[in-house]
């Protein structure tokens, strides 16, 4: 599924995005957040390259 990544994880009971604690991030912030991941699209591009290399 898109969505199923390793942006979005559950540790413990806690949404982490990446390697952050959600509601740490969202304490120091404040809410509304959008967060986005550096590390996702490289990922989509990498595994786009792989397929097209088949």
């Amino acid at each position: 599924m898109w969505w199923a990544n390793d942006f979005l994880n559950v540790k413990g009971g806690k949404l982490y995005l990446e390697d952050k604690e959600a509601t740490k991030v969202a304490k120091a912030h404040g809410t509304p957040l959008f967060i986005y991941s550096k590390k996702l699209p490289e990922t989509f591009v990498r595994q786009e390259i792989s397929s097209e290399q088949k």
